[in-house]
């Protein structure tokens, strides 16, 4: 199709398939499921492979769930696949509709393609772009790359979503994920009034030097290494220690698709942990889909009765660090400072939250995405509201964690804890494990436990038995 720019110059390029791509998600060109299908089903197109910067989710004024972590790992990826793809084009819009009008008038497009998105503000977008497409006789192509099975396909004998982890994880591993496809060239081309994405620079976050992972594909592949080598057999004895820092680190490129679900999948034996845990990824992404009310209000429609409490200067000690609650002030300083928590750790702070300070799990919610460098809509929501008791499979209401006791079982030599509160490093271990009746033993600049975790659990299970 001819191809015009505002120059006044116009290139024609006779009979050949103009194609395209919005990276999102999946910031890798290998074994991305959309882009290995217009391979296939057109494999002489010209693809124009873009990224857009929307207002709506980069600018931290706009977007409430903004994490300056998350956006800097964006940034580093997306530097590692534009020196791996020197065709790649950047866009900076609110309105996503206007760059690809521009984008067709210029190059007259065939075909506009993506992989698929499952939020309520992906789901949108995407039906905008869709009903252009439709107006303007433009074949739409999208396909799933986010999850190992497609949504829709792991379903109840009813037809209905499963709802329950177990028997969805128990279907799941018997039906093998589509296979790696190999690497293949595409014929990528550029758009000349493209941005370069340093060009971009006016919204690129001032780096955390102290962030737990950076972004890129090559860093990706240093771990997927590691899998494949055994550096993570005991990961089922290990991982539940957060001083060991023995998880895989994968799930922030998991978020942006540096890698390919499918690539961890096929890298590790059927029976190992971390294929446990790429399910529960599908299994939340699936619970989205089907339920996207669920980042409005609890899953479990009842407990919106329940009555909450807020209280800013305790939820502000809870952000700092500041609760006198070893374990919970070790997680917190470890989410402010580098962005990541272990995920023993965010099962404690978030049960700290709703079951003792009775706040409202959204506000937690909304702080650990503006902090985590992996934050993803779907697995945030789905661990909040499980520690909460108001989710999808949730734990009971009356299961409570003590960080007293997960202190003792975890980090019984407070080596984790000793790290991220350096006002306890000089502090005997025993003082430490016993904080709550020893603090008066010592004089120093760490606070008393800001409540009682018995009787606050009581209160909790009181307040939810009487909905």
């Amino acid at each position: 199709m001819p191809m015009s720019n505002d120059n006044n110059c116009v290139i024609i390029i006779y009979n050949i398939m103009i194609v395209l791509f919005i990276f999102r998600r999946d910031l890798r060109t290998f074994d991305n499921t959309t882009l290995n299908f217009i391979k296939s089903k057109y494999p002489k197109a010209s693809i124009l492979p873009i990224f857009i910067f929307n207002k709506i989710q980069i600018d931290e004024k706009i977007n409430k769930y903004y994490s300056k972590n998350s956006a800097q790992f964006l940034f580093e990826s997306l530097d590692d696949l534009n020196n791996n793809l020197k065709e790649l084009n950047f866009y900076y819009t609110d309105n996503e509709i206007d760059i690809i009008n521009k984008i067709n008038k210029k190059f007259k497009l065939d075909c506009i393609a993506y992989n698929k998105d499952y939020t309520p503000y992906a789901k949108k977008r995407d039906y905008e772009i869709e009903k252009y497409a439709k107006q303007n006789k433009i074949e739409i192509i999208s396909k799933e790359d986010y999850t190992l099975h497609d949504i829709g396909t792991i379903l109840k004998d009813d037809k209905k979503p499963y709802l329950k982890y177990t028997p969805f994880y128990n279907k799941s591993i018997l039906k093998i994920p589509n296979p790696v496809n190999p690497n293949t060239k595409f014929n990528f081309i550029k758009d000349p009034s493209s941005s370069l994405l340093n060009q971009m620079n006016f919204i690129r976050p001032i780096e955390n030097k102290n962030i737990f992972v950076n972004g890129g594909r090559k860093n990706a592949l240093l771990i997927l290494n590691k899998l494949k080598t055994g550096y993570y057999d005991k990961y089922d004895s290990e991982r539940e220690y957060p001083f060991l820092n023995k998880t895989t680190r994968l799930s922030a490129y998991i978020k942006f698709g540096c890698v390919s679900i499918r690539e961890i999948y096929f890298s590790l034996p059927i029976k190992h942990g971390i294929i446990r845990e790429l399910f529960w990824h599908d299994f939340y992404a699936i619970i989205t889909f089907y339920f996207p009310y669920i980042f409005e209000k609890s899953f479990l429609t009842k407990y919106e009765k329940v009555k909450w409490d807020y209280n800013e200067v305790l939820l502000n000690k809870w952000k700092s660090g500041m609760t006198g609650f070893p374990i919970v002030d070790a997680a917190m300083r470890q989410l402010n400072e580098s962005g990541w928590m272990h995920n023993r750790c965010r099962m404690i702070v978030a049960s700290f939250l709703t079951k003792n300070l009775f706040m409202y799990w959204k506000h937690g919610e909304k702080y650990f995405a503006s902090k985590l460098v992996d934050y993803d809509p779907s697995s945030n929501n789905g661990g909040w509201q499980w520690c909460a008791s108001t989710g999808t499979d949730c734990q009971p209401y009356f299961r409570i964690f003590s960080p007293l006791q997960q202190l003792k079982k975890y980090d019984k030599d407070c080596q984790y804890v000793k790290k991220w509160i350096p006002e306890l490093r000089n502090v005997p271990n025993k003082i430490i494990l016993n904080w709550e009746t020893k603090n008066k033993d010592i004089n120093i600049n760490y606070p008393k436990p800001i409540l009682d975790i018995k009787e606050t659990s009581k209160l909790f299970i009181k307040r939810f038995k009487e909905i």
